[in-house]
């Protein structure tokens, strides 16, 4: 996340560790700036001249915790990495990224959608920008050969965001996330069946750890 002119970074980051600590111990609705100002040991102006308003703040929340995914999936992309291997990466984080605070937020994101109008077009504003990513990555996958040209990749990246959103949804609510070569097994086999038909599952497709009887 770019820092924004005239705006010191430490300041930013100090309000934003301070917002996802108070987010996650009292709701989006039970947070109010004050208390976010106090947590970071500054001023409610210090908010003010970082952030439009509360539900801002929680976006780039959530838009910081991301960073690190987006930063592992360039690394990738320049190593070589095939679009289709880049995906699996994506299965991986979900049942590997120890950060549960980061899901908390994700989850309170969609509370404060629901309670409130304006915050609720933003966030689906944050949510389609995210998923324009992902249907980049499907289109890169179709170049790639690693995906067919009869899927929708707009279909696919939505079918990725809805795993990804249920996963985070079902963890917060206190589900054990499943076995980890399992998991990756499966996700695997899912994309390997987006193949084009006379390639299957053959050399050059995704492939993960088979699971273990």
């Amino acid at each position: 996340m770019d820092a924004t002119p005239g705006v010191d970074p430490s300041t930013r980051d100090r309000l934003l560790d301070a917002a996802a600590q108070v987010f996650c111990e009292r709701g989006y609705e039970g947070t109010t700036v004050a208390m976010v100002a106090r947590r970071a040991g500054l001023t409610t102006g210090a908010i003010y001249a970082n952030f439009r308003d509360k539900a801002e703040m929680l976006l780039q929340t959530i838009e910081r915790g991301s960073e690190q995914a987006v930063v592992d999936m360039e690394e990738a992309r320049k190593a070589g990495v095939s679009a289709a291997n880049r995906l699996l990466l994506m299965a991986r984080r979900m049942v590997t990224d120890p950060d549960p605070m980061q899901r908390q937020l994700f989850v309170e994101m969609f509370a404060a959608a629901r309670r409130d109008a304006d915050v609720g077009l933003r966030v689906a504003a944050a949510l389609a920008a995210m998923e324009h990513e992902v249907g980049r990555l499907m289109d890169r996958a179709q170049v790639d050969g690693d995906v067919g040209l009869e899927w929708d990749t707009a279909v696919l990246a939505r079918f990725c965001m809805a795993l990804g959103i249920g996963f985070t949804h079902l963890k917060t609510a206190g589900l054990a996330d499943p076995d980890t070569a399992n998991w990756i097994a499966l996700t695997s086999r899912l994309v390997s069946s987006l193949a084009p038909e006379e390639l299957g599952s053959g050399p050059g497709r995704a492939e993960g750890p088979r699971a273990t009887s």
